[in-house]
């Protein structure tokens, strides 16, 4: 997986560190914000973007989040908003048995930000099925080693691949964040890891990865 969801706020220090003063322009920028009010988007990092011109569908609707694509226009942070994905949340729950195996996904991209673990997957579906694909998040807190292991399950209802010929299949991106904050107790430190179930060859495996550089403090 590749991280992403970087703050905007480093590009934007760049620019006036290279004295561009009002004059700079950042394109196809990406964030994850909330919605608010008289179109304002606030990110991770509070962040206040207003936006100028709005150039995606204009359906987003106040208090969703949403992984936008936006152009900023100056320093007081005016967008242009481009395009936007509906972010999901879901709360993990805690692992209390053996985990069944599960249809696999294929993880792009993710960032830990606001209390937050921010994922951007895909995984196949039939085209002509109409079954609900759903994704969920277990965990298991460790704190005698300082690991907090989360398990990312799908079930797809063996809609993939190895089950179906490719032509039948269509492939499904889409944002998650999942809430972590009040999992671990306040001022305890964890390092983050995640278990997903993707395809290997001609098999479905378990891949594990972590999730930040350094523990997380709650």
């Amino acid at each position: 997986m590749r991280k992403f969801v970087l703050p905007l706020l480093v590009c934007l220090v760049a620019a006036v560190s290279c004295e561009l003063e009002d004059s700079f322009y950042i394109e196809n920028a990406q964030d994850i914000v909330v919605a608010k009010e008289n179109n304002y988007m606030v990110n991770d990092y509070n962040i206040a973007y207003s936006i100028t011109q709005d150039q995606s569908d204009a359906k987003w609707s106040v208090g969703q989040r949403l992984f936008i694509t936006f152009d900023v226009q100056n320093q007081n942070y005016d967008i242009i908003l481009k395009d936007y994905e509906l972010v999901h949340i879901c709360q993990p729950t805690e692992k209390t048995g053996d985990l069944e195996m599960r249809d696999p996904v294929k993880a792009i991209a993710h960032s830990v930000s606001a209390g937050y673990i921010n994922l951007c997957i895909e995984y196949t579906r039939l085209k002509s099925s109409d079954f609900l694909h759903t994704i969920s998040m277990q965990y298991t807190d460790n704190p005698t080693n300082g690991r907090l292991d989360f398990y990312l399950l799908h079930d797809g209802n063996g809609e993939n691949k190895l089950k179906m010929p490719d032509a039948d299949l269509e492939t499904v991106r889409k944002f998650y964040s999942f809430p972590i904050a009040n999992l671990v107790e306040k001022g305890k430190s964890r390092q983050l890891y995640i278990t997903i179930q993707e395809i290997m060859g001609s098999e479905v495996k378990e891949a594990n990865y972590s999730l930040y550089d350094a523990p997380i403090i709650f």
